[in-house]
């Protein structure tokens, strides 16, 4: 807010350094991350600037997140080959000792 500056010769430059790609703005963009704005004295002015930033936590989240479910994989896919070595495989109904009576 410059409402209280009255002088009209006054020379007011606001810069700002995004961590990312500014990708829009209606400043001026100095390089790719940093906007500058030319304010004027006497007014209220509206500054915007929107810029794309990869969180660096956010890229080993998704490789925990790979991991824990490849080890989830494996060690499924072990259960299942233990359990099938395992199961009881004795015949499920026996053959009569004795033939039918007529």
């Amino acid at each position: 807010d410059l409402t209280s500056l009255t002088d009209p010769d006054a020379d007011v430059e606001l810069s700002v350094a995004f961590p990312g790609t500014v990708t829009s703005t209606n400043g001026d963009r100095v390089d790719p991350q940093t906007v500058q704005w030319k304010l004027k004295p006497g007014i209220v002015s509206t500054m915007t600037a929107q810029a794309r930033y990869t969180d660096p936590s956010t890229r080993s989240f998704r490789g925990a997140a790979m991991w824990l479910g490849l080890s989830s994989l494996g060690v499924a896919g072990l259960i299942g080959i233990l359990a099938w070595y395992s199961r009881d495989r004795s015949p499920r109904f026996a053959e009569p000792s004795d033939p039918p009576l007529d």
